[in-house]
Order: C-alpha cells, then sequence, then structure tokens
C-alpha cells in the first residue's frame, strides 16, 4: 500500500517507484494507493462485509509505516474500529492462556 496525506501524493510515490524499479509495482495482495481516511474507509467495508482482520503491507519504509501509526490507526480509532488499549497486561492474558504450574515451587 501507498499512503500519504494527499491522494495525488500517494499515486506519486507510486509512480516514482515504478519508474525507479523500470517496472510495475506488483503483489499477491491488493494494491491500495491512497490516504490514511481512504484506506479506513475501504477497512470498514470489508468489517462491515463480516471480514474481522487485515494484513497490512506497506509498500516502503519507514514512510508508509509512519502513515499507518499516525493516519490510518487514529483514523480506525475514531470511527471505533480498533482498540483504545488492551485488556490484559501479558500476552498470555491477551491470547487467555492460564498461567502455567511453576515446577520450581516447593508443594
Amino acid at each position: 500500500m501507498f499512503l500519504d496525506g494527499e491522494h495525488k501524493a500517494a499515486h506519486a510515490r507510486q509512480r516514482r517507484l515504478d519508474d525507479l524499479a523500470g517496472t510495475e509495482y506488483r503483489s499477491d495482495a491488493q494494491i491500495f494507493v491512497g490516504t490514511p481516511a481512504e484506506l479506513a474507509d475501504v477497512l470498514q467495508e470489508w468489517h462491515a462485509a463480516g471480514l474481522s482482520g487485515f494484513r497490512l503491507r506497506p509498500a516502503t519504509l519507514p514512510h508508509d509505516l509512519i502513515q499507518i501509526t499516525e493516519g490510518l490507526v487514529p483514523e480506525l480509532r475514531r470511527r471505533g474500529l480498533f482498540r483504545t488499549g488492551y485488556e490484559a497486561a501479558t500476552l498470555r492474558g491477551l491470547l487467555g492462556l492460564p498461567r502455567p504450574a511453576n515446577r520450581y515451587a516447593i508443594a
């Protein structure tokens, strides 16, 4: 995905990468070019259709990753489509796994 604050800027970034590579950018996933708000629209439509998770592939680092964290995530939170915090303090808690017995504890 190519994300930028302006739709035209995102398309310009894609064209620039295509020109540098000498070929059109290809992927086995859908390629999105636009603003974080436009991507949020697409993800919201998919969510309404029943999809519950999405894997995003930034086209360039760090630019697209910054656009995700500083543009897309806040927009999804504003729409109520992205968590605002975690329900547990540990990965084990997030996954709902019980704490294992300590095999070194005195019985």
